[in-house]
Parts: C-alpha cells; sequence; structure tokens
C-alpha cells in the first residue's frame, strides 16, 4: 500500500458515517454520549432461517480503547440489535446513558414522546 494512513483515514471516516450518518434512527442514540465512535452494522442468514445482526463499535475513534461487538439471533438487521447494546455498553464504561431510551433515565415523564418505550 503505497499510502496506508490515507487508506485508513478513508476506512475511519467510513466507520464514522456508520454511526453519524447513514440514518438519523442510528445516530440519536449516540448523541447523549460525549465520545466519537466508529462502528459497522452487519446482517447474516442461512438459507430459511431468520437474520442474525451485528454491529460493532470503536470508541473513542480519535484513540480507540474499547472495541464492543454484539451478535444478536433473529433480528431484522444489525443497527436495530446490536447497534443498541453496544451502545448501552459503551454507556455503562462512560456513564453516559442512552437517554433515548425511558429505561435508562430515572423518573421518566410518560407524558414526554421523546423517548422510546
Amino acid at each position: 500500500c503505497p499510502e496506508p494512513a490515507k487508506n485508513l483515514d478513508i476506512v475511519k471516516k467510513g466507520l464514522k458515517g456508520v454511526v453519524y450518518e447513514e440514518a438519523w434512527s442510528q445516530t440519536i442514540h449516540w448523541n447523549s454520549l460525549d465520545k466519537t465512535v466508529m462502528g459497522k452494522t452487519g446482517t447474516g442468514q442461512m438459507a430459511g432461517e431468520y437474520p442474525i445482526g451485528w454491529f460493532i463499535g470503536i470508541v473513542p475513534a480519535e484513540n480507540p480503547r474499547y472495541v464492543v461487538g454484539a451478535n444478536i439471533d433473529e433480528v431484522l438487521e444489525g443497527a436495530q440489535s446490536g447497534m443498541y447494546v453496544v451502545r448501552d455498553i459503551m454507556g455503562a464504561i462512560y456513564n453516559q446513558p442512552d437517554t433515548l431510551f425511558s429505561y435508562n433515565v430515572e423518573n421518566p415523564d410518560k407524558n414526554d414522546t421523546s423517548y422510546i418505550y
């Protein structure tokens, strides 16, 4: 590889894009974490069976310290399954829970529609 640093920057940009640019429905879960995350979603399936979804997250993106992964059977896709598990683990590591889910908020207001119950 004539320019490995340049190639690595391209890969890192793509992995950050998975978390922050691919879909707002994914990005909003990371907004309450003050660390930048890189990640990759994926889905695997054997013929005639339910998919297996996975997500791998790397944090902090600037100077990686943790790699957290989740693999969940019988899901729709990785971003709808493994990502939530990884986000909760990273939230526990940094004491910054995903406040989009009401189960991470102490005494949530049941009239507040910004939570997912």
